[in-house]
């Protein structure tokens, strides 16, 4: 057996290749913005600023607290 994925076939694989979109549950994204100051609380090292942009889905609800529910998409120093 094939254990290679390609486009027709395996679990992220598109059953209806008459259409461009398959129909299915609808996931939600959440887009967050932080910005991020190094150094301690009292003492920060502003020189070294950053902001991250993160993302997530909103079906993943109870786990959003946990930070292995976000996907780091961009960090810039500013």
């Amino acid at each position: 057996m094939d254990t290679h994925l390609n486009y027709k076939r395996g679990p992220l694989a598109c059953s209806c290749p008459n259409s461009h979109a398959c129909t299915g549950p609808v996931w939600h994204l959440i887009l967050y913005c932080d910005g991020i100051t190094p150094g301690g609380a009292l003492v920060p090292d502003n020189r070294r600023k950053a902001v991250v942009w993160y993302a997530s889905f909103h079906e993943l609800r109870g786990k959003l607290a946990y930070e292995e529910a976000w996907i780091t998409l961009a960090i810039a120093r500013t």
